[in-house]
This record gives structure tokens, C-alpha cells and sequence, in this order.
């Protein structure tokens, strides 16, 4: 049963590793997915850092341009 356990919180942390390292490589690769208003929503309710808030703003106004 302890094996069960230690060994679901290893994946979950593992997929948790990967999801932000995808997310992060996205944001940086300027394919931001969401408009401005949707972008600050997210930072609100702390689904984004605000690192990721500013490179996401950033790549929203390099895409206006």
C-alpha cells in the first residue's frame, strides 16, 4: 500500500515537471494562446507566475505589431 502511494506521488510530480517545463518552453516561443484579459484572469487566480505573466504580455504586443 506505502508503494502505492510513494509511487503515485513520484508520477504526479514527474507530470507535473513536464507540464510546466512544455507550458514554459511555449511561452517562450511566443505562442501565447490567450488574449490579454484572459492572461490577467489567469494571473488573478494564480494559475500563471508573474514571470509567465510578463513574457506572455510581451509576446501578446509582439504579435499586435
Amino acid at each position: 500500500m506505502e508503494f502505492v502511494i510513494g509511487t503515485s506521488f513520484i508520477i504526479l510530480f514527474l507530470v507535473m515537471i513536464v507540464r510546466d517545463s512544455i507550458r514554459s518552453k511555449n511561452i517562450r516561443k511566443n505562442e501565447c494562446l490567450y488574449d490579454q484579459e484572459t492572461v490577467r484572469i489567469m494571473r488573478n487566480y494564480k494559475l500563471i507566475n508573474d514571470d509567465e505573466y510578463r513574457l506572455m504580455i510581451e509576446n501578446l504586443k509582439k504579435k499586435e505589431k
